[in-house]
């Protein structure tokens, strides 16, 4: 999608002139930039994982293990799930010539379909972060890991530049712990600890996105005050972050609405309504 974008010309964007292609065009670079950070934090969430998997072999095994295994279904859910929109994106980038198959961005689109079936498909990763990883243990195991993000967070995040990244990161703890503890107030109805899985997963993906940007904010911008630093590609970094931030974060608030208020409208409908 990016090559297409710097190569189709098509328009004259705002602000631009005749000839620029339509990377200019202000909504093919949302489409882009959103891409982008979303992927990043995808990817740096899963090395994360990787990593954690790695320190089991450490002699803080039990510590790993639990944060392993709470990062798994998380990754493998959010990851497979973004990646159907992401991908569909990248098609509505190309116009009409992504749906056909001489671009090949239809093939990916396809091909994404079936990540969050294999391997165990979103709703059974849900029900296994909901009833084995956060109500058999009250939330302590996730209400933990979640606290430590957010003390990394005020240790690191406490200079004035990235205090707006640290406030709306903030935000989105409280908002998850309010959620989780509503979610252990209900366990009682299954159904609806069930129903409300895949949102929870989704609402968890968003919020650890969050935390590995602020990391690469954090690393970024460290990095720029050393001599000889890329200045470009750090200065690349601290946006992109800024953009999931803005832009992607904010889903924590909105899934967790959700959670906190549809249950039962959900639960209501009928199956012979249907």
């Amino acid at each position: 999608a990016k090559q297409y974008s710097f190569e189709r010309v098509q328009g004259v964007p705002l602000g631009g002139q005749q000839g620029d292609p339509i990377i200019h065009h202000p909504d093919v670079l949302r489409l882009n930039a959103l891409m982008k950070s979303e992927i990043e934090a995808m990817r740096a969430l899963a090395l994360y994982g990787a990593y954690s998997m790695d320190m089991i072999k450490s002699n803080d095994h039990n510590y790993w293990t639990n944060k392993t295994s709470l990062l798994i279904p998380i990754i493998k859910g959010w990851l497979t799930e973004r990646s159907v929109e992401i991908t569909s994106n990248a098609v509505q980038v190309h116009g009409g010539m992504g749906f056909i198959e001489e671009t090949g961005a239809a093939q990916h689109y396809r091909d994404s379909r079936i990540l969050p079936i294999y391997e165990g498909t979103t709703a059974i990763q849900a029900n296994d972060l909901v009833f084995r990883k956060t109500i058999r243990d009250n939330g302590e195991g996730i209400k933990s890991l979640i606290k430590e993000i957010q003390q990394e967070i005020d240790e690191k995040l406490n200079s004035n530049s990235l205090r707006k990244v640290q406030s709306k990161m903030n935000e989105a703890i409280d908002t998850s712990l309010k959620t989780i503890d509503h979610l252990i107030a209900s366990s009682n109805d299954q159904r609806k600890s069930a129903v409300s899985g895949v949102n929870y997963l989704m609402m968890l993906g968003y919020l650890f996105g969050g935390w590995m940007m602020s990391k690469s904010i954090i690393e970024a911008s460290k990095l720029l005050e050393t001599e000889g630093a890329d200045r470009e590609f750090l200065k690349s970094k601290i946006v992109s972050g800024n953009i999931y931030i803005s832009n992607l974060l904010p889903q924590v608030q909105n899934l967790s609405k959700i959670i906190m208020e549809g249950d039962d409208d959900i639960l209501s409908m009928k199956v012979d309504w249907l």
